[in-house]
């Protein structure tokens, strides 16, 4: 699973701003990125991020993440919630 700050950056990179989505410049999409990680408490508002430095940036969760159960997903890839979780199996 890549990391959560690289889908942050790729998210910005392609979808921002609303009405011109693309348009920002790489130095534009760090600023941002650092912003939404700053304003999360991930990075000190004095941190300067950059394509080196965002490789450092150690996301609060890092270890609690899992990748998806390919039984845990539709056809189409999406998310489907385990009903029988906690319940006993049937007979």
């Amino acid at each position: 699973m890549p990391r959560l700050w690289i889908r942050i950056w790729d998210y910005v990179n392609r979808s921002m701003p609303r009405d011109a989505e693309g348009s920002l410049t790489p130095d534009q999409v760090y600023a941002v990125t650092a912003f939404l990680l700053y304003k999360n408490g991930i990075v000190k508002e004095s941190d300067v991020l950059d394509a080196k430095s965002l490789l450092k940036v150690q996301m609060p969760n890092r270890y609690g993440f899992f990748p998806p159960n390919p039984e845990a997903t539709t056809k189409n890839g999406n998310w489907k919630p385990n009903w029988n979780q906690g319940k006993p199996a049937a007979r």
